[in-house]
């Protein structure tokens, strides 16, 4: 059950250069490099996210692992309706939520939703109400994703917003960083510090306006991949890292791009590209995974089309060479629904896939019609 959350906000350290988004994933699993064949549609493991009716769907769904058989789930934009009959069409509409999941199987697991409430009110589980460090007075946070930052002694959860206007056309005005050390406990106790991250600068085509994928540890950093347009697809992609020991203390001003084989600090870029990228995406979202003797892809064959996989030898990859479309949407025949947010979730099981993936959807009646907008799990069989 939801709980009328009682959080503390602080702020430590100076804005950073570098900002990014954590999408949490395991260790890499034992399994040989197969070819991703088929994907099916799970309706059994999609309850999941129908089992409280007061959550009437959300967008973005981003999974972080806290512990052996507990997940969380980030979404941004939710629907929540507190009093029965539990429709979309009279929801509170808040800018993101989380869901506590327990059990690695999302047929079988149990899951938690929650968010703020500010008196009788739903608001955003992250409420720039409560952030010191919010740009504008009525500016909200969307979450990108979110880590488990660990050395073995201390732990904290580390994840990432983006800060909009809360307008009708909304912009982008930057970054900023929540971090939870406590985040074991339940989300109510939650003691969350945000850390400003760097402003948005420049014009769309060169500005500084870093989205950031698939990050994990590797080694002393945690590592990802990041693009400096965050909102069209076709767009360079650059792997990018922080030191770890850093993230852990809160200090997100170390990040470091990849520029060809060297690796730069982000403040030696003062806006500007990379000069040589990873790769180019075919879809604005994309997830990444170390699957042995590789890294496996889930993503798009281009913006809003089917889920495609691909298979890369390093974390550079050659990406794009081999895509496999492994699932075409139902929901893509549909006029005016669009398919996005495609990636797989290596850390959930089930007793037959050897891959689960999600997607969410959207459409032009959204209050409406509630068979959009609640993530989808998908099951991937390799050949």
């Amino acid at each position: 059950m939801n709980r009328n959350l009682s959080r503390r906000a602080t702020l430590v350290g100076a804005a950073g250069t570098l900002a990014g988004a954590f999408l949490a994933r395991p260790a890499a699993s034992a399994r040989p490099r197969q070819v991703a064949h088929t994907g099916e549609a799970w309706p059994e493991a999609d309850a999941l996210f129908k089992s409280d009716p007061r959550w009437r769907g959300g967008d973005l769904a981003l999974p972080t692992v806290l512990a052996p058989g507990r997940v969380l789930w980030h979404f941004g934009d939710s629907f929540i309706d507190l009093e029965p009959p539990y429709e979309r069409a009279g929801s509170t509409f808040i800018r993101n939520s989380i869901a506590i999941q327990q059990g690695l199987n999302p047929a079988s697991a149990d899951i938690e939703f929650h968010w703020s409430m500010n008196g009788a009110e739903p608001r955003a589980f992250f409420d720039t109400a409560l952030s010191p460090v919010r740009r504008e007075p009525d500016s909200v946070y969307w979450c990108n994703s979110s880590l488990v930052v660990d050395n073995g002694s201390t732990s904290v959860l580390a994840t990432l917003f983006a800060e909009w206007t809360h307008d009708a056309l909304p912009t982008r005005l930057g970054t900023t960083w929540a971090f939870v050390p406590n985040y074991q406990e339940h989300p109510s106790e939650w003691e969350i510090t945000y850390v400003l991250g760097p402003d948005v600068a420049g014009e769309l085509g060169a500005r500084f306006e870093p989205r950031y994928w698939s990050l994990t540890r590797r080694g002393s950093y945690v590592e990802g991949y990041g693009t400096f347009h965050g909102i069209i697809s076709s767009n360079p992609v650059y792997r990018v890292r922080w030191p770890a020991a850093e993230l852990l203390n809160g200090n997100v001003s170390g990040g470091e791009w990849k520029d060809g084989d060297v690796w730069r600090p982000a403040a030696d870029f003062n806006g500007a590209q990379p000069s040589e990228a990873a790769f180019t995406s075919r879809a604005l979202q994309f997830s990444v995974h170390q699957e042995s003797p590789g890294y496996t892809m889930i993503t798009q064959s281009a913006d809003y089309g089917p889920m495609a996989w691909d298979h890369a030898p390093t974390p550079d990859g050659h990406w794009g060479q081999q895509f496999t479309v492994v699932y075409d949407h139902p929901e893509r025949q549909r006029p005016g629904v669009r398919v996005y947010h495609n990636w797989a979730v290596p850390a959930l099981t089930s007793d037959d896939a050897d891959l689960i993936a999600i997607y969410s959807s959207n459409g032009p009646n959204v209050f409406e019609d509630e068979s959009t907008y609640y993530p989808r799990f998908v099951k991937i069989h390799y050949a």
